[in-house]
């Protein structure tokens, strides 16, 4: 096998390919190798081994002047050719890019993940022309389509995989753009055991019915009536995503707040702790309270957390107890009796 070059790739970190551990392994390879190959890596996203388009006119007539004279047949020939020698080079360099783009798959992968596609009968071929593309197939094959188990198994897994896309939903903590790569993921998995993709406009319904309803129901409601007076739902994914990424929601009101309603995007709305005021905020250990106790009158605590609470709640009863009212006189009979105080008759 080749080997690759330290300069030009990046270590490699070998995984034990399974079922589940597939989806992670391709993410990495499609990152790392987007960025070392270019378009030459889009075999790991559609499976079908990447050519340069063929020359058409388009890629060789310069555009021309209103006062311009057209090209004559032997000038449209001559850059027609340039052209063409162009795209060879290109393409030439895709082929001298697939051994290290070999290597960078074969390095990926565990001991017991190259012992389990070397057996495969196609790849002697693959490995006498170092080619990523077959490469990858195998590799496709052995750890994601062909489960072990036989042929019963292999349907046991497909329809797991389906109940799982059934009960799958964009968590609370999830972004909108993080559940879409989910959402993909998934669905190529999904596919890649046997189920076929649903139509594109289906698909994005999909998608659109498991997004988190605290943040999208209403957008999801909106578009229904829509729908019901004849407006089309979006036909993509893309174009159900761009809807969702926009869709802006009121934030809710604290309490007493009278100012102006404020809109968000949806997507930022995300579940989480709920915000504490700051009036209900407890102060930390690393800065000491500054109030006054109410029952002690001493600072640097609040009366929840006085340490002689009890007994001041033992002197305010004693005190309210053994409070003296004003007194009366008492009442005595000789009050009616004459008196020299000058109001006697």
């Amino acid at each position: 096998m080749s080997k690759m070059t330290a300069d030009s790739e990046e270590s490699a970190v070998q995984i034990i390919l399974t079922p589940k551990s597939y989806q992670r392994w391709l993410k990495q390879q499609r990152i790392r190798c987007s960025k070392l190959y270019g378009k030459q890596a889009n075999v790991l996203k559609n499976n079908v081994r990447y050519t340069y388009p063929a020359v058409v006119a388009a890629d060789y007539m310069p555009p021309l002047g209103a006062e311009q004279a057209p090209l004559n047949p032997a000038q449209l020939r001559k850059l027609r050719l340039k052209s063409e020698e162009d795209r060879n080079g290109r393409e030439q360099k895709l082929v001298d890019n697939e051994p290290r783009f070999f290597s960078t798959l074969w390095d990926s992968i565990s001991v017991e993940s190259q012992e389990i596609i070397r057996v495969r009968p196609e790849f002697p071929a693959a490995d006498l022309e170092q080619d990523p593309n077959l490469l990858f197939l195998i590799i496709r094959a052995t750890h994601l389509i062909e489960m072990a188990g036989g042929p019963e198994m292999v349907v046991y897994e497909r329809i797991k995989k389906q109940m799982e896309i059934m009960a799958f939903h964009q968590g609370g903590k999830e972004t909108l753009g993080e559940f879409k790569v989910d959402y993909m993921e998934r669905r190529a998995t999904l596919t890649a055991a046997g189920v076929a993709a649903p139509r594109s406009a289906e698909d994005a319904l999909w998608f659109l019915l498991k997004l988190d309803q605290s943040r999208h129901g209403d957008m999801i409601n909106k578009m229904t009536n829509d729908a019901l007076r004849g407006t089309a739902w979006p036909a993509t994914i893309d174009a159900a995503y761009l809807q969702a990424s926009t869709w802006r929601v009121q934030e809710p009101r604290r309490n007493f707040d009278t100012g102006p309603a404020v809109y968000v995007i949806a997507d930022q709305m995300t579940k989480g702790k709920k915000k504490v005021p700051a009036w209900k905020k407890t102060t930390s250990p690393s800065s000491p309270e500054t109030r006054k106790c109410f029952a002690c009158e001493k600072t640097g605590h609040l009366a929840k957390d006085c340490p002689d609470l009890a007994r001041h709640k033992a002197t305010a009863n004693l005190a309210l107890a053994t409070t003296d009212a004003r007194p009366y006189a008492p009442y005595d009979d000789d009050d009616d009796d004459d008196s020299d105080d000058g109001y006697g008759y």
